[in-house]
Formats: C-alpha cells, structure tokens, sequence
C-alpha cells in the first residue's frame, strides 16, 4: 500500500475539481464504456470513476455499483486522492485502515481494492479511478500499468469534455453577442425601412428623391453586411436548413440580373444572361439560398470590373428524366486574382488583396458563404482567374425535377395586383412597441387590410377568443407574456388554426425554427420591407400556397435626423406633416404621449427602490422606442442602463437612470408643446 500523505492544499484541489464542471453530470458514452473496460480485462465484478468533493465521493461511471455517491468518510478514495501511486489493498481483511469499513463488513463485502489518483496536469487529484473485487487478490506489474493508463484515459476524458463544455460556452456567447447585435441593429433600421417605404408613397421633390436613394443605398449596404455576419454565423453552426420547394430557375436569374442591373448600368458595365434551353421548367431548390450565391457572385464581379461585361451563364451538364445536373457560370472581365491568392479565395474574412478592402469594401464574408451554401445543397464551387483579364466562378448543383405546376411569379409586387387576396381580412398584430405598432398598421391599412393591436402576449391571447381573425403578426420578444408562449395557449389550449407570422429583430441560428416548432406558420426577420410583409400575408390567402414572390428589397430608411430639443422634434413633425398622409404626424405624438407616461412613472418607482430588473425591463422598452424613432440620444442612454445592470453595475444602473428619466421627460414635454401649438 502507498503511503498516505496529506494534501499540499483542499481547497485548490476541490477548486479544481470545480473547474472541471463534471459532479452531478449527466451519465456519457465514454466513461461508461472505458469502466467497462477496466472491469473485463482486470476481471473484477466493480470499477468505477470516482470524484471526491469536501463531502462525499460521487461517481461518474460505475460497474457493479447501485449507488451514485457515498460520504467522503467512509470511502477508501480518500485515501487514495492523498498519494501520488496507486493504492492497492490485496486483502482487506487483513489492513487495519479498511478491515471495520462498511464497505468491507457490509453487503458489497469488498475484500480487494486498488484505485489510483486521477491527477491533472498541475497534480491536483481530483478523482480516482478503482477495481474492486469480493475476494482477495494481487494485481501483475502489467495489471498495475493498465490502471494507472486508464486513469490517465479519464483524466483526457475529463479534459476533452471541458474543452467541450467552453467551445460550447463560447459558441453560446457568441450566438447571444450576434442576437443582440442583430437586434440592436435591426430594431433601427426595421424603422428607416418601414417610414421610408411610406415617405416614398408621397409627393417628392428632385433633391428629396436624391437623399432618399443615398439613404437606401447605405441601408442595404448596412443589411447587406448584418446579413453576411448573420449567415456566416449558421453555416459554422450547421443549423441552416434548407427550405426546397417548386422553384423556376429562369425567373430566378432573371430576378437576379433585374436587381443589380442598376448597379451595373451606373458602372457602365453590361451584364448579361445566357440560359440553356433544356434547362427544366421547375426544379425543388432553396430559392432563398439560390439567389444568395447568384447575388453574392454577381456583386462581386460587378464590384471588380471597371469595364466590359459580366454575365451569368447556366447549362444543364447531365440530365436524366429525373435530375439535372446544371452548371452556373458568373463570368467577368474585371482585374482578376493573383494566381497565389486563389486557394484562399473562399476562406472567411479573405480578400483576394490586402488593399481590397480599402479600396472596395466588404467583408470578405461573402464568397465564403457561396461557398458554405453550395456544398449544403451537395454542390461544388470552383474559380478561374487572370490576371488583368478576368475571373470566372463556377458553380454545379444538382435539382430533382419538380412536377409541374402552374406558380405565378411576381417580380416588384404591384399592391393593385395583390390586395384583392387580401382586402377587408382582418389581421392581429401582437407588438409592444407603439412605433412598430404605427408602422405595421400603416402597411396594413394602405392594403384594406383591418388591423387590431395588442400590446403584448396576454392581449393577444385573450382578443384571439372574442375575435375571428384571418392572421396573426406575433412579435417574439414582449413583456408580461412573451410570443411563443402567446403562440403556444393559441394552438395547444384554445385550438386554433389561424396562421401565425413571428416577427423579431432578433435573426440568429435556430429562431425560425424555434417559431416553427412552437405553432407558427412563418417568420419574418426585421427589419423587413413592404414586399417581404406584403408576401408573408399573400402566402396564406392564394390557391394552394402556389403565389411565389421573388422581392427586391426595395426602399429603405427614414430620416435620419437627430433630435432632442423641442425645435428639432418640432421640425421632425412639420416634416411627417407636409411629406405624409394627412394626420400621421399627429397620430405619432398621440402614440408616444399616450404610452410613455405610464412605463415612465414604472421607471421611476424603480429607480427610487433599486429594484434592478425592472429599471433593466423599462430600459430596453424605452430602448425599441428611441430605435424606432431615431432618437439617438435616448437609444443610447436606454442601452446603457440596460447594460449597466446586466453586467451587475448596479450603481452606474441607477445614475444612468436618472439620466434617462430626465431626458425621457424632456422629450414628453417637446411632444406635449408641440401638440398644444
């Protein structure tokens, strides 16, 4: 037996062993099957992984065991822990340490042991790892040797599993960074877009027409990029899934070319299309996804060609009566990639030069999602290039022939094609942010479409019984009932099956799905345009589900004017007034005098009773609100409060309060004078 000598420190063993975050784990695969092991090559009827704690030894994987942990008094691991060698007792009844154990006198009737510390690689012994047999014996040197290996096997084990368990951690950091980024980005932008859309309808001067094309042109450049970030984000993750559905891959070029058509002609480049006759009529395909790679090509190319063409080209490679194989071509006689540089071309964040993105832009993101979605779909994408002369990508996919049926495609939704699908349906809009909630009624109205407002997840629940409704908008995030619990009541308590469309600034890996799996029909990711929930409304109220809109994003932003003085929120008015319908802007400071009051005076009991998780609630209420309406002074003093507290700086929570009340009060009163005037 080895001497048994104390250890240099408990605590910093116990505290290592606490880094490791396995006690009380689940059972798994791995340690179960190396105890098994042990158990048949020593030919012993028990072996287990122990951990030992300050209280008890727990265990982690056992064979011929029926308990899950004992006290730590009473184990012979504890003796075990305090050595550096193995501990092997070869007949128990003769050793006055363990001859009166419970373990050896009582039902188990242990009468050898032979454990052996599981040290980590600062030589904290964390656990053990045992034979037990119910009669006395001797272990060979060899015997010995594999003990000692299979301690060492857990101590990797335990290892690999915590690296596990921080790539997870930080997999799930960076999912919740990416939520909020989108969110706090999308919740803005989800406004320009919207009252842009709107400030468009109206009667414009030239030199407005010319601010409104720079401001959508930088916000598709902003949703451009979220997007890029957002799906580079899915791929790594591998929770994209495709959504294959009857797809015609002649309109879908031609809904490709017509969109960057306009950024071609500005360049002076021509961009060109030339399609196979045998292409087949339909084919199952992710259109989504699709038209990503031809968009993501087609940019690029016209990005990199000061002069001459560019041009999409697809033939069909093999074809039988079932499948085709078909080849995408994006050809362009730009400035071409180094020859060195073309092994690297798709890798992430890579550009082709170091001067690129300087000179051009990007993030380097968007060849390496053509890339990830095309070996998704089983397909393959490879580059050519010169030098000075030009590159072409090259993309092959196979497609299942789809059945052919009859699918109106509508490029640039004309609404008076449309709203006879919809006109006079009676919609529910489940939201908590007044402003989101003017914007989607605005939309909705402009289409005949009846729009009934609850403020939150209860609300809705409780209209959806007094009411027939044809659609149901059911935001995600709201308070006192949130949109998948609303979601839930409806079609698992109340039985209905009325389609519901989740809608979140939140756009992140699994949302979708989590908004499918709990009852709803669709999801629309904000910030979203006239056309995408213009068509996330037709798909439920046309035959057979066979309307197939293929969008152009299409007019983004609002003003985007600063303000926080009374003159400047009075000129934001006089605007809405002369450039809206007649009453909007009135109907804006209705919204906001009407329901500001009653959080604010939330905010301030809060604050007075530091009670944290309100004062963080009301900040990121008020924080939607200023988004929406671009008041940045607000946006930022609400997500400072709101990140004071989550980050457990409680004190800068309620100063930076403060600040917010006060300014939330000064906007109440600018709102409030210009009513009156």
């Amino acid at each position: 037996m080895s001497e048994v000598v104390p250890a240099n420190n408990e605590a910093d063993r116990i505290k290592r062993l606490d880094y490791y975050e396995i006690m009380d784990s689940q059972e798994e695969a791995m340690f179960d099957e190396l105890t098994l092991l042990a158990s048949q090559i020593l030919d012993v009827p028990i072996s287990y992984i122990s951990l030992l704690d300050g209280q008890r030894q727990w265990f982690k994987s056992k064979v011929g065991l029926d308990v899950s942990e004992t006290p730590i008094d009473i184990s012979f691991c504890k003796h075990t822990i305090m050595g550096k060698e193995p501990l092997i007792v070869n007949d128990t009844l003769e050793s006055e340490t363990f001859k009166d154990n419970v373990f050896v006198t009582g039902e188990l009737g242990a009468r050898f042991y032979a454990g052996v510390p599981i040290m980590d690689l600062d030589n904290h012994a964390i656990g053990t790892f045992c034979a037990v047999d119910q009669k006395p014996r001797e272990l060979t040197d060899k015997e010995k040797q594999l003990l000692k290996t299979m301690a060492k096997t857990a101590m990797s084990l335990i290892s690999l599993r915590k690296s596990r368990l921080e790539a997870m951690k930080l997999a799930k950091a960076k999912e919740e960074f990416l939520s909020n980024m989108s969110h706090e980005i999308r919740t803005p932008l989800n406004a320009i877009i919207g009252f842009n859309d709107l400030l468009r309808k109206t009667t414009l001067t030239t030199t407005q027409s010319e601010y409104l094309d720079t401001i959508r042109t930088s916000s598709q450049t902003l949703k451009v990029i979220i997007d890029d970030v957002l799906d580079f984000s899915k791929l790594e993750s591998d929770k994209i899934e495709l959504e294959l559905r009857p797809i015609s891959l002649e309109a879908l070029v031609d809904h490709v070319i017509k969109l960057q058509l306009p950024i071609a002609n500005e360049k002076g480049v021509r961009l060109l299309k030339s399609l196979d006759a045998a292409l087949p009529v339909y084919v199952l395909g992710d259109q989504t996804r699709l038209a990503q790679i031809f968009t993501n090509l087609i940019s690029n190319a016209i990005k990199f060609t000061a002069k001459g063409l560019v041009e999409l080209k697809a033939y069909v490679v093999e074809q039988d009566d079932f499948n085709s194989l078909v080849r995408f071509q994006v050809v362009d006689t730009g400035i071409g990639i180094p020859e060195e540089n073309l092994d690297k071309i798709f890798e992430r964040f890579t550009q082709a030069d170091a001067n690129t993105t300087r000179l051009y832009g990007g993030t380097g993101l968007g060849l390496s999602i053509v890339k990830g979605f095309t070996e998704l779909m089983g397909g393959a994408v490879t580059v050519e290039s010169t030098l000075g002369k030009g590159t072409t990508f090259t993309v092959e996919l196979r497609f299942e022939h789809a059945e052919e049926e009859e699918i109106k495609i509508i490029n640039n939704i004309d609404v008076t094609q449309v709203t006879s699908f919809i006109k006079g349906k009676e919609a529910l809009v489940v939201e908590d942010n007044p402003h989101n909630q003017l914007l989607i009624k605005n939309y909705l109205n402009l289409w005949g479409v009846n729009c009934t407002i609850a403020n939150n997840g209860e609300e809705g629940v409780q209209m959806v019984q007094n009411k027939t409704f044809d659609i149901i908008f059911m935001d995600l995030q709201m308070p006192v009932m949130d949109g998948f619990m609303a979601t839930d009541i409806i079609r698992n308590k109340i039985k209905l099956e009325t389609p519901i469309v989740g809608c979140s600034a939140h756009s992140l890996v699994g949302e979708k799905h989590k908004c499918l799996a709990i009852g709803m029909n669709d999801y629309v990711s904000k910030p979203y345009t006239e056309q995408e929930l213009l068509s996330s409304i037709l798909q439920f109220f046309t035959e057979k589900d066979k309307l197939q809109l293929l969008m152009t994003p299409d007019a983004l932003v609002d003003e985007s004017m600063e303000y926080s003085e009374k003159d400047e929120v009075a000129a934001l008015l006089k605007s809405f007034d002369e450039n809206f319908v007649e009453g909007f802007a009135a109907e804006i400071v209705e919204v906001f005098i009407r329901t500001i009051p009653a959080p604010l005076e939330g905010f301030r009991i809060a604050l007075a009773q530091e009670d944290h998780e309100t004062i963080k609630d009301k900040a990121h209420y008020f924080l939607g609100t200023f988004g929406a309406l671009r008041i940045e002074k607000g946006r930022e003093l609400s997500k400072s409060v709101e990140q004071a507290v989550q980050n457990q700086e409680l004190e800068k929570s309620v100063v930076e309060g403060g600040k917010l009340y006060r300014f939330i009060n000064s906007i109440l009163t600018a709102f409030e004078t210009v009513a009156v005037s």
